[in-house]
């Protein structure tokens, strides 16, 4: 890439852990703990991001930012998971916390527009202010 184009600037999108209760097959590398994952994948990005002078794209943070800040994505007490099946995003508010990720990343600010009217706005708030508070 910098040879092609110098003054690319290079971003490494950092993802999250799997949901505390994953079935995934390869959640068992980290003794299925999501806590482990997330400190494997911090460790990783920031290997990465010295490797190629890349810029973190930090969406796992803002996920794990959500679990464990949010009462509202506090799955392992009942409230919404941001995963669909233990380890993607769910359709909504998963994948709507890792755009505003990139949306921060990108421009400097945080989405001001809840474009889906069906959803929970209130969710939407907490997902933006997460984004705010990592994402700096």
């Amino acid at each position: 890439i910098k040879e092609k184009c110098p003054n690319a600037k290079i971003y490494f999108h950092q993802t999250w852990a799997y949901e505390i209760d994953s079935e995934h097959g390869d959640f068992p590398y980290y003794n299925r703990d999501q806590k482990e994952m997330y400190r494997r994948i911090c460790d990783c990005a920031e290997m990465a991001k010295r490797a190629i002078h890349a810029t973190i794209l930090p969406s796992g943070p803002v996920v794990q930012y959500l679990r464990e800040n949010a009462p509202e994505f506090d799955y392992k007490n009942g409230a919404l998971s941001l995963n669909r099946d233990g380890f993607h995003l769910s359709w909504e508010y998963g994948r709507y916390a890792a755009a505003a990720t990139w949306y921060k990343v990108l421009t400097g600010k945080v989405p001001q527009i809840n474009a889906f009217p069906d959803w929970d706005a209130h969710l939407i708030d907490v997902i933006h202010a997460a984004v705010d508070t990592v994402v700096q």
